[in-house]
């Protein structure tokens, strides 16, 4: 019994988190998209 209940809470948490991820990623604007572009571009120049 407290076996699966360990992977429910675990499946229930897991998807409360992706849940989440999806939201703020939906609610990004269009000045916090640019920003993170940019980061992604000046991360990629200074490893290569």
């Amino acid at each position: 019994m407290p076996l699966e209940f360990a992977f429910i809470a675990g499946t229930v948490i897991l998807a409360l988190g992706l849940a989440y991820g999806v939201a703020r990623t939906r609610a990004r604007t269009e000045d916090e998209i640019a920003l993170t572009e940019q980061a992604t571009k000046d991360l990629y120049k200074r490893r290569s």
